[in-house]
């Protein structure tokens, strides 16, 4: 057996063991590729009815409308899950058809238990291939039962897929109790000769669902610009994932936009992960603001994720104030938001009143290792913390951001990874502030942001007992 984190939506560490060729049990799934399933090989429907009482779904990974026709609809009364991937890598551009999307999208329709579809494309534009995709993504049309919906594109391709396309999720999300929608690097078509009817309908569509738990908006240009129009998200939200490719750098206009995230997620109360990642055209201050009046309305929020929000300038207390109001919070992740030495301080004070706090990663930083070595004594005073990752260096320019990164978690019962940038190493190993720990000293090599001048420690403190 071996651990694998499964890609989105359900982001979690499973135990599973190879059955077969392409054919593994990883609860709750019995997980077939196609591509990698042997002629002779035991019948699938061997393995499902061996492992069914404990693994009670079966998702499907093919490549191509071959796969499907040879060896999915074997088994076609058993899958749940289909995940099809059209990318260059897969070997499977130079002849694709846009009839074989429909005729494969034809195929999966005869799934009569499919309740998640998920397609990935990763290429520069190929002739067909737009097409090839937006008839396979039909089957959201034909089949009833899909409820999760997942479209990961590649943010390269400049073909746009089809109004047709939008007008079928906007459709889904009105006639079905959808219940997943991931939608990362797609660039669809949200207006009609230049009205932005499409955007605004499919926004619309999102906030009036009564069912929608997970939702991903990463990296789609129109709700880079306008969010969801400030229209609250569905009351049933559980994970709410939004990242902004930062297209927009007006400040003024940013702000209308960080005042439509808060909008939509005032009524967001049963909200338990957030994710806001990369959000350039948001003034951090601004943002804080929002963040600082919409979080403590969230009473089980337990994973909180502010990445590539350059927060370094901004008046981080007034947000770290409101964790306490967070009884659930069990996980933060601030990484490559350049906290100064005052934020850093200002988080340390609050973290020992976050009583379900387990994991804290603080990354891409600007304050030095007097500032870790606060966060450290914190940390050793937190009993029921688990997990604790630093990066920082005292020189860290704009340039060197990420020249060390935060790795490794071990089973001890605390582990604390620290990585420093050009900084006296005799200095870290001072016994006042690694008191109570017992440290591993890696030196990390140079990378191509790294000149060889340049040196990169890595410390793994387990606490002792």
């Amino acid at each position: 057996m071996c651990f694998q984190r499964t890609r989105r939506p359900c982001e979690e560490w499973r135990v599973h063991t190879s059955l077969d060729d392409g054919i593994d049990a990883c609860w709750p799934f019995l997980r077939v590729r196609a591509r990698e399933m042997k002629d002779g090989a035991t019948p699938i429907t061997t393995h499902a009815a061996a492992v069914a009482p404990f693994v009670p779904k079966v998702t499907a990974t093919v490549h191509n409308l071959h796969e499907c026709l040879w060896r999915v609809l074997r088994f076609s009364h058993l899958v749940t899950h289909t995940t099809v991937l059209h990318s260059e890598r897969a070997g499977n551009m130079a002849t694709v058809l846009a009839d074989d999307g429909t005729a494969l999208c034809d195929a999966l329709a005869g799934c009569p238990r499919l309740e998640t579809f998920s397609i990935q494309y990763d290429y520069e534009d190929y002739t067909g291939s737009m097409a090839y995709v937006n008839n396979i993504l039909a089957i959201i049309d034909q089949h009833p039962r899909i409820l999760r919906l997942d479209i990961a594109g590649s943010g390269s391709t400049t073909t746009k897929l089809t109004p047709r396309t939008t007008e079928r999720i906007i459709q889904w999300l009105r006639s079905r109790p959808a219940v997943s929608l991931c939608l990362f690097k797609t660039d669809l078509t949200m207006c009609y000769v230049g009205k932005n009817t499409l955007g605004e309908a499919l926004a619309q569509a999102v906030a009036a669902s009564t069912t929608l738990e997970y939702i991903e908006l990463d990296s789609l240009r129109y709700f880079d610009v306008h969010g969801l129009h400030g229209l609250p998200l569905p009351v049933t939200t559980r994970v709410f994932r939004w990242s902004n490719v930062g297209l927009t750098d007006t400040v003024s206009f940013g702000d209308v936009v960080a005042n439509n995230l808060g909008q939509s997620l005032a009524p967001a109360s049963r909200l338990e992960e957030l994710h806001v990642t990369y959000t350039r055209a948001l003034r951090p201050a601004f943002l804080n603001r929002v963040l600082s009046h919409t979080l403590p309305s969230m009473p089980q929020l337990h994973t909180l994720s502010l990445d590539g929000i350059v927060f370094q300038n901004a008046c981080m207390p007034q947000l770290f104030d409101v964790r306490p109001m967070m009884p659930a919070l069990a996980s933060l992740h601030l990484d490559n938001t350049r906290l100064s030495n005052l934020s850093v301080a200002a988080l340390a004070a609050v973290l020992p009143h976050c009583a379900a706090l387990r994991r804290v990663l603080v990354g891409g930083g600007t304050y030095t290792e007097a500032s870790t070595a606060a966060l450290l004594s914190t940390a050793a005073a937190m009993p029921r913390l688990e997990h604790l990752a630093v990066d920082t260096g005292e020189t860290l320019s704009e340039d060197a951001v990420g020249d060390g990164r935060v790795c490794g978690v071990t089973n001890a019962d605390k582990t604390i990874v620290c990585t420093f940038n050009d900084v006296n190493w005799k200095t870290l190993t001072d016994a006042n502030w690694a008191h109570g720990f017992v440290f591993d000293i890696t030196v990390l090599p140079p990378t191509a942001a790294t000149s060889s001048a340049r040196t990169t420690f890595q410390y793994v403190f387990t606490q002792t007992q």
